[in-house]
């Protein structure tokens, strides 16, 4: 039995088929339903569900993708210390540019407040000069128990990389875009 299911607007046919009634040994198909009449779509009818042919189909249902938030900013002239959420959360992905012709470190806290530089970091993320900053976590993500905040200081020397407050970002230097739930 194939089981058509709606996912962001999106048709998705999902099968799992065990072979000759062996459930060692099974498939799981997930893939995007077909105009009916194309060769794909015709599978669905071609393996009915059913032990005749050897093969007998269980549907699966996909979950539902999380509502992830946004968070953007552009630097201003200081340690950018801001909340993101302020409750238990995860952080999901980091995208951001520096302009700036200096490093800068984004660093986010375990903290329901606004965060001190150095303080309760939990991850931390230089961006040289002139680069960029594509970051994607996988699974849940990045678990912060308290809240998730940030700060982005500027690094001048090799002793700016530990977790200890910096030198203030100028203004207009760096812009980022955080994901989170």
């Amino acid at each position: 039995m194939a089981d058509n299911v709606t996912v962001n607007s999106v048709p998705v046919v999902t099968r799992e088929v065990t072979y000759s009634g062996d459930t060692s040994k099974h498939l799981q198909v997930v893939g995007l339903a077909l105009v009916s009449g194309s060769d794909d779509a015709k599978v669905a009818t071609d393996i009915p569900g059913d032990s005749s042919n050897g093969v007998d189909v269980d549907v699966t249902r996909l979950p539902a993708p999380p509502n992830i938030s946004n968070s953007s900013f552009v630097t201003a002239g200081s340690t950018n210390a801001a909340n993101i959420k302020a409750s238990a959360g995860s952080l999901r992905s980091i995208h951001g540019f520096n302009m700036a012709d200096y490093a800068v470190k984004i660093c986010f806290h375990n903290t329901a407040g606004t965060p001190t530089a150095g303080v309760s970091v939990v991850q931390q993320h230089v961006v040289q000069a002139g680069s960029r900053i594509d970051l994607n976590f996988p699974g849940g993500g990045v678990a912060f128990a308290t809240g998730i905040a940030r700060t982005v200081v500027k690094v001048s020397t090799s002793a700016d990389l530990a977790l200890t407050a910096s030198t203030a970002v100028l203004a207009n230097d760096a812009q980022f875009e955080v994901g989170y739930v």
